[in-house]
């Protein structure tokens, strides 16, 4: 019997080491890695979301892909970035990331019956197009040259040319090409303005229909468009800076009527296809459709085997936690029947070794094997995105992160685990203690009557 319980104390102890180290590992899963917290709080950490404005995106690799990708002569390279920021803040990539994780966590966790769908809401994103859009061109007109001899004299072929050369400039803007310079209408003197004008849009006065009809109305511009120029309001802006001879002024003017149907248009073409009422995109079934070697249906399967394994490793880790180290340590205490004495104190040693040794794997995890998952993730990244060192140090950043915050709750865990250990020790030495008190007592008692 001698021999027997040290034996069984020792396999007792890896069972209950075994039981804490399920139960840090379902810890982990549960309150880290299962958790839209967890994922939230890395990337705003890292600030994933302005790295990706102020730094994915410039790189000079990712700047060569998109460019060959989305080939256009109004936007430059550095013109959609602000663009994309001014539609897609930080923020708003913050909201819909977050909601991202939250619809796979929800998946991992629950399940659904219509498999895993991860939807984003371009609401806002389209709501603001239109009007940066417009911005964007008003702005760029600024930087054009306006271009045209002084002291030209009136006549109608002059301003039936000129009305050509306006109305070329915004057949352009429909279709998306900036002017590289501007016909000066201060050129012009002011009588020439106002023919200029009237050829362009006809008469303001009650008498319209008297003069030629307006060019306005055969410019094959969209219907639209020719309605918002032809509007009192518009009319009005556009007037006085003709009269006044702000070639930019007019034209900028101009802008909104052009570049608002076209982008409308691409913006109902993109809603009808892609969204549903709500304006939320479905980006598995998207990335299907627009990305090259990805399949939603394998996608969706392959998130189905993880989901059945998540929920197998988790439940397993309940079982030994609760098996493993509450059974393992009723068993310790019962071996050493009938002493207490003896099975509490194993069972402290025991709980103080698990947590020991289990406090000091997390530390390992966090200090050297951190550092070493970020290098190893951004090498395994190159193979995705060999042309974005920043995205690789971006992907090192959150996978680093998030090896601490792992660790962190295994620290935790493995520090209650001590502190239980160290609880049933002292609870252990409580009887000794109290028969040598005991055993002293009367002693002292006669001491002090002498």
């Amino acid at each position: 019997m001698t021999i027997v319980r040290p034996l069984l104390a020792t396999s007792l102890g890896l069972v209950i080491i075994t039981g804490v180290v399920a139960l840090a590992a379902e810890r982990a899963v549960s309150t880290k890695l299962l958790s839209t917290a967890f994922y939230s709080a890395i990337l705003a950490d890292n600030d994933v979301y302005n790295r990706i404005y102020d730094q994915v995106l410039l790189d000079d690799g990712v700047r060569d892909a998109v460019e060959e990708a989305i080939p256009t002569e109004l936007v430059g390279y550095d013109a959609l970035i602000m663009i994309l920021r001014a539609i897609a803040p930080p923020e708003y990539l913050r909201v819909q990331a977050e909601g991202a994780v939250s619809d796979v966590i929800n998946y991992l966790r629950w399940g659904s019956d219509g498999g895993l769908n991860v939807e984003v809401d371009l609401g806002p994103v389209l709501d603001s197009a239109t009007p940066v859009a417009m911005g964007y061109v008003q702005r760029r007109m600024e930087g054009i040259p306006v271009e045209g001899p002084d002291g030209v004299e009136c006549a109608p072929g002059r301003a039936a040319n000129l009305a050509e050369s306006y109305l070329a400039i915004s057949r352009g803007l429909a279709d998306g090409r900036l002017p590289e310079s501007l016909p000066s209408i201060a050129a012009l003197s002011v009588p020439c303005r106002a023919l200029l004008l009237e050829t362009l849009y006809g008469s303001p006065d009650v008498f319209r229909s008297l003069a030629a009809s307006p060019l306005i109305l055969e410019s094959g511009l969209d219907v639209r468009t020719v309605d918002i120029l032809l509007s009192p309001e518009v009319q009005a802006e556009i007037r006085t800076a003709v009269v006044s001879g702000d070639t930019r002024g007019a034209l900028k003017a101009v802008v909104p009527a052009v570049v608002k149907p076209a982008v409308e248009d691409a913006i109902e073409e993109f809603r009808n296809e892609w969204l549903d009422p709500w304006d939320n995109l479905e980006v598995i079934d998207f990335l299907d459709t627009t990305l090259h070697g990805f399949s939603a249906s394998r996608f969706r399967t392959d998130a189905a085997e993880v989901r059945d394994s998540v929920a197998l490793v988790r439940q397993q880790a309940r079982n030994a936690a609760v098996f493993a180290l509450g059974g393992g340590s009723l068993a310790m205490v019962l071996v050493f029947l009938p002493s207490w004495t003896m099975g509490l104190r194993s069972l402290g040693v025991a709980l103080v070794s698990s947590g020991g040794l289990t406090f000091v794997c997390a530390k390992v995890m966090q200090t050297i094997l951190a550092g070493r998952l970020g290098l190893l993730v951004s090498g395994a990244s190159e193979n995705y995105v060999p042309y974005s060192p920043s995205l690789q140090r971006l992907i090192s950043d959150v996978s680093t992160s998030a090896i601490h915050e792992v660790s962190d709750e295994i620290v935790f865990v493995s520090s209650l685990v001590l502190i239980a250990g160290f609880s049933v020790l002292a609870l252990s030495y409580v009887p000794v203690v109290r028969r040598r008190f005991r055993s002293t007592g009367p002693k002292q008692k006669l001491v002090d009557l002498h």
